[in-house]
C-alpha cells in the first residue's frame, strides 16, 4: 500500500477510482492503530480524500455516525455518491 501511494497520487493509479472508495475504511482502521511516520504515504492519502468538497458535503450532511473501536468511521458512502454525481 505505502509503495503504490508512494508511487501515484492514488491506489489505482493517478486519479481517484473506486479502489480508493473500496481501501478508504481499511486505511482508516490502520491508521487509527499505527504511529503518524510508519504511514506517510497513507496519511497523505487520507489527507487528500478529506479535503475535496465532496467528502466536507459528506460530513456536513451525515455527521460522523458511528465509531469501531479505536477507529473514527467517516460517511464513506455518501461520500462516493457525492463525487460521482
Amino acid at each position: 500500500m505505502e509503495q503504490q501511494l508512494a508511487a501515484h497520487e492514488w491506489f489505482a493509479g493517478d486519479t481517484l477510482s473506486c479502489a480508493d472508495f473500496q481501501m478508504s475504511f481499511p486505511v482508516v482502521a490502520m491508521l487509527a492503530r499505527r504511529a503518524p511516520e510508519e504511514l506517510p504515504h497513507a496519511r497523505r492519502w487520507l489527507s487528500t480524500v478529506e479535503s475535496r468538497p465532496a467528502w466536507q458535503k459528506a460530513i456536513e450532511v451525515g455527521g460522523r455516525s458511528y465509531s469501531v473501536p479505536g477507529v473514527s468511521v467517516r460517511l464513506f458512502a455518501i461520500a462516493v455518491h457525492l463525487m460521482l454525481q
